[in-house]
């Protein structure tokens, strides 16, 4: 009995001297970096001061500082360096260079510790030089998913269309990589990613395709109209041509207008006409508002409501048509147009008695 009690105080006394030694190494931590953020304050606020007086010639005194020193300032650099463009940018990316931020980025994207390989990662995307960029490529194939996405948000922030090639890669099926990680990043990239994309609308790969011509519908590039326009024929996919339906009505290209119109009509796939009518309306051509109108009449009960809506968007021409159905339809098709131009002059009629937006079309 006396040897398990003495076993249960001496495991007592193991945990609380545990706990005193996490506790201590935190507060030391905690007085490190106290310290540190001591050590670089002065230095942090003259950066500040020089960028904001755009006297860059002042940065030369940084040069001076002592390895040691500048290692202990680097991350704040980088943190700077990031935010900026321009001139500004460029000349804090060469200061780095010089005094071997680069070569210590490089080197650390080597280790064997996945952490390091991220954070080196972040350096090197920052820099944006092209031996970065090849460096964060390699990365980006990393064994490290954790790696992997922290390379390919870093070949975004380059700004480098090298770094379109490697992000279009992991796109593809397998690459453990977030497809909105590698999307935010080719939308970072900005107009170089485009032909990339556009190439990519014939990749192998189904999934990458897709993607392709959804990232060409945000990124807003009108180059893309004819790869896109051809991503619709009746003998692609059907998941790649609801893909390049959405990005040509998000580009709200004219040449689409015969594509979209006969993707809208009857018999084709509902998914399909759905993104159509929408794109339609956004296109504003208005020789598209008898083939709305006959969506409404005849359509889907909600391909219909989408048409009416679209209908709206195309002013007086379609609140035209739109009249006409709400008064010689009849059933669904009367609703909906009614519905519409409701939704149309609501704020006309704010001020009206309730029910009398109704009793106008009745």
């Amino acid at each position: 009995m006396t040897a398990a009690v003495d076993l249960v105080e001496a495991m007592a006394a193991l945990v609380a001297f545990l706990l005193v030694l996490v506790v201590a190494a935190r507060f030391a931590r905690l007085v490190r970096a106290r310290q540190r953020d001591a050590r670089i304050a002065p230095l942090r606020q003259e950066l500040l001061a020089m960028i904001a007086s755009e006297d860059l010639a002042a940065l030369e005194g940084f040069r001076r500082l002592a390895p040691a020193r500048w290692r202990l300032f680097e991350p704040s650099v980088l943190s700077l360096t990031a935010k900026l463009r321009g001139e500004s940018q460029r000349a804090l990316i060469t200061l780095c260079c010089e005094l071997g931020t680069l070569e210590r980025a490089l080197s650390a994207s080597r280790s064997a510790r996945a952490a390091r390989r991220a954070v080196a990662a972040e350096a090197l995307g920052t820099i944006g030089t092209n031996e970065a960029v090849t460096r964060l490529s390699m990365l980006a194939r990393d064994r490290s998913a954790f790696v992997r996405a922290a390379a390919v948000r870093a070949l975004g922030r380059s700004g480098r269309s090298a770094g379109v090639g490697p992000l279009i890669a992991a796109l593809e099926p397998g690459s453990g990589v977030p497809h909105r990680f590698v999307a935010q990043a080719l939308l970072r990239l900005g107009e170089p990613s485009a032909p990339g994309l556009i190439a990519a609308l014939g990749h192998p790969h189904s999934e990458v395709r897709e993607r392709a011509a959804e990232i060409l519908g945000l990124l807003g590039t009108r180059s893309a109209v004819p790869a896109l326009l051809q991503a619709c024929g009746s003998d692609v996919a059907r998941a790649l041509r609801l893909h390049a339906l959405r990005a040509l009505g998000r580009l709200g290209a004219p040449q689409a207008f015969s594509v979209l119109c006969e993707a809208a009509e009857h018999g084709e796939d509902e998914d399909l006409r759905r993104l159509a009518v929408q794109a339609l309306g956004r296109l504003g051509h208005l020789g598209a508002v008898p083939i709305l109108a006959a969506v409404v009449a005849t359509g889907p009960d909600r391909l219909a409501a989408i048409a009416a809506e679209s209908l709206v968007a195309l002013k007086a021409p379609g609140e035209a048509a739109l009249s006409e159905l709400a008064t010689s339809a009849c059933g669904p098709a009367q609703l909906h147009a009614k519905a519409a131009l409701v939704f149309a002059h609501r704020g006309e009629r704010a001020g009206a008695p309730a029910g009398s937006e109704l009793k106008a079309f009745s």
